[in-house]
């Protein structure tokens, strides 16, 4: 493979004879960054107007994928720039979901939070045996805002997504190869190479073609899902729980919230009388 690019958290590698990227996200955190997601955004960007390439795999330099966002990068944001952060991490999977490549995640021993939402933009996913994915947003203090509910509920069943969210527990390989999010799951060997061959000896015209077909059916769903989504999710971020996770690990209750809302409305009443 060749190194393609030069990023500080991402190493990507061409294979000439696969035409394939290998994108392998470099934090040892396992979390996603704001540094990361511009230069997935870039990434994203550059392989719209690079259909010679067959198929993208994105994996990670450890054992496990993305975990969530950085606890380090949440410290230092403000409500209105934590929005703006989910906003395009939403934008993100949406642009990779359109992609005229074959895309596939190698989600290793398993990922969390935004980590999964990203996994859904995937054609392909794939698990070690022993891995799990958490669905834990509300757990960190936040909704689902990137495609964990507008575009996996477009993709599987909405209650099989329903029941992994609200009840918040990993979820085994097992039970998401069962359920259709996982395409293979391995033990020891990643199957890449054997997937990759057989992508590169596919025509690339009607590759692209069948991949468009599929995403046909849920066009018309996909943009008031993903605006109902982001509506819910930002309206939600005002409370700082997702901070709060991270510092004193306690969420503001339901009834204070409410309060909260009220005060805000007799506020803005007052502004406006004024």
């Amino acid at each position: 493979m060749n190194q393609f690019f030069n990023y500080n958290t991402l190493d990507v590698k061409l294979d000439r004879e696969t035409k394939s990227l290998t994108i392998l996200l470099k934090d040892s955190k396992n979390r996603l960054s704001k540094e990361m997601l511009y230069e997935l955004e870039t990434l994203t960007a550059w392989l719209t107007n690079h259909i010679e390439i067959n198929s993208v795999v994105f994996t990670s330099a450890s054992e496990y994928f993305i975990q969530g966002i950085g606890h380090d990068e949440i410290m230092i944001m403000d409500t209105p720039k934590f929005q703006t952060m989910l906003r395009r991490i939403q934008t993100l999977v949406h642009n990779m979901f359109y992609l005229p490549q074959t895309i596939i995640f190698d989600l290793k021993k398993g990922a969390a939070g935004v980590g999964i939402e990203l996994s859904i933009a995937a054609d392909v996913r794939l698990i070690h045996d022993s891995g799990s994915l958490h669905f834990n947003h509300l757990e960190d203090g936040f909704a689902p805002s990137s495609g964990g509910i507008s575009l996996a509920g477009l993709v599987l069943p909405k209650n099989i997504i329903r029941g992994w969210t609200m009840a918040g527990e990993k979820v085994e390989a097992n039970d998401l190869k069962a359920a259709g999010f996982i395409y293979k799951s391995y033990k020891s060997k990643v199957p890449l190479q054997n997937i990759l061959a057989t992508i590169a000896k596919q025509a690339p015209v009607q590759r692209i073609q069948a991949k468009r077909s599929f995403l046909q059916d849920i066009l018309a769903q996909l943009k008031p899902a993903m605006e109902h989504e982001q509506n819910f999710a930002q309206a939600g971020i005002v409370t700082q729980d997702w901070k709060s996770k991270v510092t004193t690990n306690e969420f503001l209750g339901a009834q204070e919230f409410a309060a909260f809302l009220k005060k805000s409305d007799e506020e803005m009443s007052q502004q406006t009388a004024n």
